[in-house]
C-alpha cells in the first residue's frame, strides 16, 4: 500500500498551518491519523521508520510529533531522545500499544514525552492532546522571540 517511508507533506502553507509529524509503521494508523488531523486543519507528514523521522526532522520544523514506540528500525524512545536533543521544545506524543501504558492517556510527570496515548486511541482525546501540544509549541516559540 505504501512505501516504508511515505511522505505526505508538509503542506505548501506550512508557515500558517500547524504541521504534525506522525511516525508509525502501521499504514492503517498513519492513514487514520492523517484523516483525523486533516479534519482538524493540520498539515500532516507520515513516515513509517525512525530513520525517516530523524531525517525529515533535520530539515523541517514540526509543531508536534505523534510517535509509535514499536518501530521496525529504532526504538521509539531513541527517536524521542534524538529529536528532543535537536529541538527541546518539540512536543512529542507517544502513541503505543505497549503496557504499562495501556490505559493511560496524558502527561507522565518526569517523562520527556509531552503525553502518552494508548492504541486503540480515542479520537477526541487525541485531538485534545494535539491541540494542547500545538499551544505548548506556540508558547515556546513566543518565549524564544520575547527573550
Amino acid at each position: 500500500m505504501s512505501s516504508p517511508d511515505r511522505y505526505n507533506g508538509p503542506s505548501s502553507s506550512s508557515c500558517t498551518i500547524p504541521e504534525i509529524l506522525t511516525v508509525d509503521d502501521e499504514p492503517d494508523i498513519g492513514l487514520a491519523l492523517t484523516d483525523l488531523l486533516h479534519q482538524e486543519g493540520y498539515g500532516v507528514t507520515v513516515v513509517e521508520t525512525g530513520r525517516a523521522a530523524l531525517d525529515i526532522s533535520e530539515y523541517h520544523q514540526f509543531h508536534a510529533v505523534i510517535l509509535d514506540l514499536g518501530l521496525p528500525d529504532y526504538d521509539g524512545l531513541e527517536v524521542l531522545t534524538h529529536m528532543l536533543r535537536r529541538d527541546p521544545g518539540l512536543p512529542i506524543i507517544i502513541l503505543t500499544a505497549y503496557s504499562p501504558l495501556e490505559r493511560y492517556t496524558g502527561k507522565i510527570e518526569g517523562s520527556p514525552a509531552f503525553a502518552y496515548i494508548s492504541k486503540p486511541f480515542d479520537r477526541n482525546k487525541l485531538k485534545n492532546i494535539v491541540r494542547q501540544a500545538i499551544q505548548h509549541r506556540l508558547q515556546v516559540e513566543i518565549e524564544k522571540v520575547s527573550v
